[in-house]
């Protein structure tokens, strides 16, 4: 009776083995099948609605709490220079890391299909998803995939921190305020929500400026229209080789009317502030 209890507990365990190893090699065997939405569906970021200096946290080291601020309409006017300065990195920083990783994870995934295209192995049909999708979201010509990972690298925090400052007045501006734009993004479309700018009319037409539901959503549209619109196509270019501020900045005359002094100003910002040291700064996990 022993003799046979013990028979069949051997049988279970040779059976749990080899199921094991079966399952095992089956798992190492089949590539991992990601959409779009998954690769940006790990919003592990916290929202926090500021209503004074003291809801914006610091940071100290080159860590920095994936956080995403709702300004809720407060003024930075209201502290001093130094504080306001401070402030306003601690609080644009966050978000602006956390909007760059998800475009750089969907290039990474992108890197990962293009290797796999070029050894000559065939694509499932969750990765050809994937790149038609990217292709045609970022308005890639001739389905190129060198275009795409070009359109896929983003500007470095510095280049991102200077420009939200020249265009807030540091986070002071009534756009920033209350309509979470921090880049002075027109508006050319009645049916989506804007503000009237103080602009009045320009060329005949009324100004209006876009207005986000939130900072996130604002950055989005920022580093999109750096991707996609032809007036950065030099700069995007030189993005994907090198995040040295002073190499990309002078590719970004287009984007203000003020062309070269726009260049001049944005150097000075990012120089004075020390803005490039941000470069550095990751999200802590």
């Amino acid at each position: 009776m022993r003799r046979g209890l013990i028979q069949v507990l051997i049988f279970f365990l040779a059976f749990e083995l080899f199921y094991f190893k079966v399952t095992s090699s089956f798992q190492k065997k089949v590539d991992p099948i990601f959409t779009l939405e998954e690769v940006v569906a790990d919003e592990s970021f916290q929202e926090k609605t500021v209503y004074n200096k003291d809801s914006i946290v610091s940071f100290k080291d080159e860590e920095v709490k994936p956080i995403v601020y709702d300004v809720n309409n407060y003024d930075l006017a209201e502290l001093d220079v130094n504080e306001k300065k401070e402030k306003f990195v601690q609080l644009m920083l966050p978000t602006i890391l956390i909007v760059k990783e998800e475009i750089l994870e969907k290039k990474r995934k992108t890197e990962k299909i293009y290797a796999k295209m070029k050894s000559g192995k065939k694509l499932k049909k969750s990765e050809n998803e994937f790149l038609e999708r990217l292709l045609s979201e970022y308005k890639v010509e001739d389905e190129s995939i060198e275009e795409l990972l070009v359109k896929l690298s983003p500007p470095p925090p510095a280049i991102v921190l200077g420009q939200a400052i020249i265009e807030s007045g540091w986070g002071t501006s009534r756009f920033f305020k209350e309509a979470n734009n921090v880049f002075g993004i027109w508006s050319f479309d009645e049916t989506e929500p804007r503000v009237p700018s103080k602009f009045g009319y320009r060329n005949g037409y009324k100004v209006y400026l876009k207005k986000y539901n939130s900072l996130k959503e604002c950055l989005e549209d920022y580093f999109y229209k750096i991707a996609v619109l032809s007036y950065y196509k030099k700069f995007r270019e030189y993005a994907y080789k090198t995040e040295n501020y002073v190499e990309l900045t002078k590719h970004l005359e287009n984007y203000s009317e003020l062309k070269q002094e726009y260049v001049v100003r944005l150097n000075k910002i990012i120089s004075e502030n020390n803005l490039d040291s941000y470069d550095k700064y990751t999200l802590k996990r």
